[in-house]
């Protein structure tokens, strides 16, 4: 049968022959301490620095301390410190329920939350990792357009971490908006913007703009329709 701390303590002691008040005198353990250890009773030593001190010098002067007392005495601790919570936190029947299996399984509940945590972090970082730059046009929306002015204005807005071209020209970004006028020359201009995160991903927008156009109506853009542009393209 397995023994715990109290009594492997209690076992060797009386082996020895030895009584609590001869133990306290001469190894200058408290000898309600003594007794707390041997009973399990941990409320009366107040910490697990102290559990240990204590507990290690007692097994010590007994001859019994090796690395297996002090994992079982450090269990023993966790276990008494999380009735304690459970006391204030759970109903008693919970409380004594979720205590014995906590001591029969505290390494597979462990490991499980742990693996949880860790599962959590490493789909965050993947997530982190293949997501593309984070950036956004607001002029122009339109994909094809003509216009009837030798320029086209672009702005919209990016995330912290996001470098712009356009037509392999770099984009200067302040207070994560951008604006860039890009002159055109006679025919369809294709115009492309290419964002790049921190971590190499990149996104591109093109944009179709004919110019010049003849029309009664000379100011402003006029979406066009890709059909159109197509056959613009051909002639």
């Amino acid at each position: 049968m397995h023994e715990g701390i109290g009594e492997r303590l209690k076992n060797a002691r009386m082996k020895r022959q030895y009584t609590l008040e001869f133990v306290s005198a001469t190894a200058g353990i408290p000898l309600v301490i003594l007794g707390a250890l041997e009973a399990e009773d941990y409320k009366f030593i107040g910490s697990l620095i102290y559990a240990l001190r204590h507990g290690e010098r007692y097994a010590h002067f007994l001859g019994i301390l090796d690395a297996s007392f002090r994992e079982a005495l450090e269990r023993g601790w966790e276990i008494y410190a999380l009735g304690e919570a459970r006391t204030v936190f759970a109903p008693r029947h919970l409380r004594d329920a979720f205590g014995a299996l906590y001591e029969k399984h505290s390494f597979i509940l462990t490991a499980s939350l742990a693996g949880l945590i860790i599962g959590v972090y490493i789909v965050y970082q993947f997530l982190f990792l293949v997501r593309g730059p984070d950036f956004a046009v607001f002029h122009p929306r339109e994909e094809y357009l003509i216009v009837h002015e030798p320029f086209v204005d672009f702005w919209g807005n990016v995330a912290n971490d996001v470098k712009l071209s356009i037509n392999h020209r770099p984009m200067n970004i302040k207070d994560n908006g951008f604006r860039e006028r890009l002159y055109l020359t006679e025919g369809v201009n294709r115009i492309e913007i290419e964002a790049t995160n921190a971590r190499g991903k990149s996104a591109y927008r093109e944009t179709y703009v004919v110019y010049p156009v003849t029309s009664e109506n000379n100011s402003g853009s006029i979406p066009l329709e890709n059909g159109k542009l197509r056959a613009l393209v051909r002639m």
